[in-house]
């Protein structure tokens, strides 16, 4: 049960085209911008992008280290993507706390590449006392 807030911790990770090409297959996700080199140099990006979701997990992974199954039943998250992650990439999450009461917790969270650009930035919300 979620009774108050918890700090998060930062999860960094390394996203690499091995890792996009094993995402893709699991989300049934090929589309060739995200798996395919020669096609993706032919688009603005130049390179392969991360599929937006496999970049926004390691948020709900690192609520998952502080939260574990009570994420999964009482916490929902809203994003935006702020900018691709061309691959090879590293991210690292922000979570920080924004505003707490009685019914629910509620964290800002972003997460960046290794240059400090913005990929992803929303909130993540948790019902108390569920």
């Amino acid at each position: 049960m979620i009774d108050k807030a918890l700090d998060i911790p930062s999860i960094t990770r390394k996203i690499d085209q091995q890792l996009v090409n094993q995402y893709a297959i699991v989300a049934n996700d090929l589309n060739p911008i995200h798996t395919d080199p020669d096609v993706a140099q032919h688009t603005i990006f130049k390179k392969p992008v991360a599929h937006g979701m496999l970049v926004a997990s390691a948020i709900s992974e690192a609520m998952t280290v502080v939260y574990g199954d009570d994420w999964f039943q009482n916490g929902c998250i809203a994003i935006k993507w702020k900018a691709p992650a061309i691959t090879p990439v590293e991210i690292k999450t922000e979570i920080i706390l924004f505003k707490e009461d009685e019914k629910e917790i509620i964290y800002n969270a972003k997460c960046f590449d290794e240059f400090g650009t913005m990929l992803i930035s929303g909130t993540v919300l948790l019902k108390k006392g569920q």
